[in-house]
């Protein structure tokens, strides 16, 4: 190990480009969400769906569209204002990646299990680690901010997850 990995914090190592340009379109978001090559990953109570590598260590379980699509909210489309939140991460190596809650953890437990991201930090290399700090993040956000700081109104999920609006038009935010 050289010293400049020494250095890195372990939530630092994102392999991950946001697209903040393309957050705004929901064209783009809707044909990322529905590329092929786009994985997701479930979150149950905050910890990711995990499957377990040979000598018995963790490692997150990205799945295909296919694998969740029974899991998603409205039609299996993100769509502005859902508010069970699917959450774009970003894109890295011609893949999408997208992060989302689950209510009930039953159905995917036959696929992997999910894991407190505690116990994973030992196991996992930088990139896992920085990828499941970041969704693990937003989807805490987006539980702790369903309503609006300053009047109270409901909030939705809008630029795939990247931002809440308030509901009330009145509010000072929304002139």
């Amino acid at each position: 190990m050289d010293i400049q990995s020494l250095r890195q914090t372990i939530f630092s190592n994102s392999p991950l480009h946001r697209e903040n340009h393309h957050r705004k379109d929901p064209s783009y978001l809707l044909a990322a969400f529905n590329d092929p090559s786009s994985r997701f990953l479930p979150f149950f109570q905050l910890d990711p769906l995990t499957t377990t590598r040979e000598g018995g260590t963790k490692q997150p379980l990205w799945l295909k569209l296919e694998q969740v699509k029974s899991f998603l909210p409205e039609n299996n489309e993100i769509k502005e204002g859902v508010r069970a939140t699917i959450i774009f991460l970003g894109s890295s190596k011609n893949s999408n990646y997208f992060v989302f809650d689950v209510s009930d953890a039953a159905p995917l437990l036959s696929l992997g299990s999910f894991t407190s991201v505690r116990g994973l930090l030992a196991t996992l290399n930088s990139e896992d680690a920085a990828l499941i700090g970041h969704g693990r993040a937003m989807l805490d956000w987006h539980l702790r901010h369903q309503f609006c700081g300053t009047c109270g109104s409901a909030t939705i999920a809008t630029e795939g997850g990247a931002k809440r609006v308030c509901q009330n038009k009145a509010t000072p935010e929304n002139k």
